[in-house]
């Protein structure tokens, strides 16, 4: 147990995207830039037709349906065979990742949060089903690497959230910390706080939008910034 008894949750979980950084500025930022390297002109929809392709595709990896190598490919494969363009979808997941990395976005308040939780003794992890190329590339840019003592990429460990066995190994490789002194933050109820339920860790979910939480999946938690994450932890 902690020596620390004012903190409720002395471990946190941090998911990454949409969490701590605003990837949805960064890929809207990252396709425009795409397309212009490669060629394709941009129309109005152009990003709403990827991105819906592309949750579609996320959704089939974190079901186990298909490999994060797979999802490199068949996100803008797919979406390049929706619209009649010719490249290579691996080739232009590279492209992209390049520019994911170059243009990152900060949830209001994720700063201070950070530096509060430093400071003041917690420990926190990076939790995230992001691709290696980009997700320690991005924490670096952004100078972040001293306040997470681990940072696990689902690419680099070959299994994703929701999947128990993504949290067993955070867990091991954490030391096995007391899970009732774990908090696992994120955005995404069927990544994220699903994956929590699954490992019998507590969660909170980051819902800006005023989403509505299906009854099988069940947040300890629930905030619409950052902000108000200070008085749960």
């Amino acid at each position: 147990m902690t020596n620390y008894e004012y903190m409720r949750y002395p471990h946190l979980w941090f998911d990454l995207d949409n969490t701590l950084l605003h990837f949805s500025n960064s890929s809207h930022k990252a396709f425009s830039a795409l397309c212009k390297e490669i060629g394709l002109e941009e129309q109005e929809d152009s990003y709403a037709v990827y991105n819906k392709i592309n949750k579609v595709e996320w959704k089939l990896f974190e079901e186990g349906k298909i490999t994060q190598d797979e999802l490199k490919h068949s996100r803008f494969q797919n979406y390049f065979d929706h619209i009649g363009f010719d490249f290579n979808g691996l080739s232009a997941n590279g492209i992209y990742l390049k520019y994911i990395v170059e243009f990152p976005s900060f949830v209001d308040g994720v700063e201070e949060l950070l530096e509060y939780v430093h400071k003041n003794g917690y420990t926190s992890t990076i939790i995230t089903n992001g691709m290696k190329e980009v997700q320690r590339p991005r924490i670096i840019k952004c100078k972040w690497e001293h306040y997470f003592k681990n940072i696990f990429v689902s690419d680099e460990m070959g299994v994703a959230k929701p999947q128990k066995a993504f949290f067993d190994h955070c867990l091991k490789e954490s030391g096995f910390p007391d899970k009732s002194e774990i908090l696992v933050i994120g955005d995404t109820l069927g990544s994220d706080i699903l994956g929590a339920q699954r490992a019998g860790i507590k969660s909170c979910w980051m819902n800006p939008n005023n989403e509505i939480c299906p009854p099988d999946i069940k947040p300890n938690y629930e905030i619409k910034s950052l902000k108000d994450l200070y008085d749960i932890i």
